[in-house]
């Protein structure tokens, strides 16, 4: 995604084509080609996260 918007950016290529290279729906990159580029979405996609840094490290710290 972001190298497809960085494409269409710098006006290497157009969205469609860009879209079409990149396997992105055109509709999503020019939507998110709207948005501006702080305002990004930054998740990991629809699913959060379950365990916490916490509990993630306490596996470890029992194995040493």
């Amino acid at each position: 995604m972001e190298a497809a918007m960085h494409a269409v950016r710098e006006g290497r290529m157009q969205c469609n084509m860009a879209a079409t290279i990149y396997e992105i729906p055109e509709a999503t990159l020019r939507r998110y080609l709207n948005i501006d580029p702080e305002n990004l979405p930054v998740h990991g996609g629809r699913f959060g996260k379950v365990f916490t840094p916490e509990q993630l490290d306490e596996p470890r710290s029992n194995l040493t």
